[in-house]
């Protein structure tokens, strides 16, 4: 499984391409899983890399704007190893035509890749009907076909816990001071403060829920609706990541993650009970659906900082890009 790296620099976790590679794992297949964003090797190396795991078939996810390089690594791996079915995913996958026309891909898996990738795996090892998996498009005699939609997965729970062990854990934990001196640099106080109860804790990212309530004109999703994990196999997957890798900040990075107040509510409740000593940030808050007894339960709990979306001070833009809020909120 590979990570097509793009011009977004440092990047983070590859959370997609992680699930992949977690569900093929637990299908019993032998799975390698490289973040290219991370790891910058030379075609050489990647060619070496792809002849010693001798794959049967080769994963790729990235963002869109890596499309230049998922194009030229489909072009490294096609050079020798044209026999091995390369298979994308992911938000690039909105270019499924060029990667399958232009790229040389084989196969796309559209939208949520738990149920329709180790489908097309077991197609392709038992020499099935492609057409019959659903969620997937490929070509056929020069012209695009697309299956049948996999339904979105209604229960997350049933989704197993990252196999956090495909990659290098090392790569993607981060020194919690940095994350305070980018923050709080400008307030004295508030940065000893903070500073002080995150000494030598990690911080790393989390997902507790898929999609969001709104669609908002300038934004692309794979997601339809919000579907939100449950607050005991979130605090089931902090504690783990607490106690294995020393995890002591969990930055959230859902598109959405405070538009159930109920929810919110029990999982600051039980984080306060279970008293870990962990803190965490949300990327993703609305500004019409967080209220005060929100926001103090949540710095009760241990929530650093909230992100608002807030894109523009014009209640006009606002309105024309159907942000579904106004500047006074």
């Amino acid at each position: 499984m590979f990570e097509a790296p793009s011009k977004e620099g440092e990047g983070s976790i590859p959370f997609g391409l992680l699930c992949a590679s977690t569900i093929a794992f637990h299908y019993g297949h032998n799975v390698r899983l490289i973040d290219l964003v991370k790891e910058q090797m030379s075609n050489d190396t990647l060619e070496k890399v792809i002849k010693e795991f001798s794959p049967e078939l080769v994963g790729i996810g990235g963002i869109t704007a890596g499309y230049k390089n998922c194009k030229e690594l489909i072009g490294i791996i096609k050079k020798k190893y044209n026999h091995i079915p390369i298979v994308i995913g992911g938000v690039i996958t909105s270019v499924s035509d060029l990667l399958l026309q232009n790229a040389g891909a084989d196969f796309i898996v559209h939208g949520e890749a738990e149920i329709s990738f180790p489908n097309l795996i077991k197609a392709l090892e038992k020499g099935d009907d492609i057409s019959k998996v659903k969620g997937i498009s490929f070509l056929k005699n020069g012209e695009m076909h697309y299956t049948e939609s996999q339904p979105q997965i209604k229960n997350l729970d049933d989704i197993p816990m990252p196999e956090y062990s495909l990659i290098g854990m090392d790569k993607y934990l981060t020194p919690a001071d940095d994350w305070v001196k980018a923050y709080f640099s400008y307030d004295k106080n508030v940065y000893e403060e903070t500073i002080t109860k995150l000494s030598g804790k990690c911080i790393f990212p989390i997902i507790t829920a898929r999609g969001c309530t709104h669609k908002c004109i300038f934004c692309y999703r794979h997601q339809v609706g919000l579907r939100q994990h449950s607050v005991n196999y979130i605090v089931r997957l902090m504690k783990f990541l607490h106690e294995k890798y020393n995890v002591g900040v969990f930055q959230i990075n859902d598109e959405l993650t405070t538009v159930k107040k109920k929810w919110v509510l029990e999982f600051c409740d039980t984080l306060i009970r279970e008293n870990l000593g962990i803190f965490f940030i949300i990327l993703s808050a609305r500004v019409d659906n967080v209220d005060e007894e929100m926001i103090i339960k949540l710095k009760e709990a241990g929530c650093l900082m909230l992100n608002y979306g807030y894109e523009s001070g014009s209640d006009t833009i606002l309105k024309e890009i159907k942000k579904g809020v106004t500047r006074e909120q």
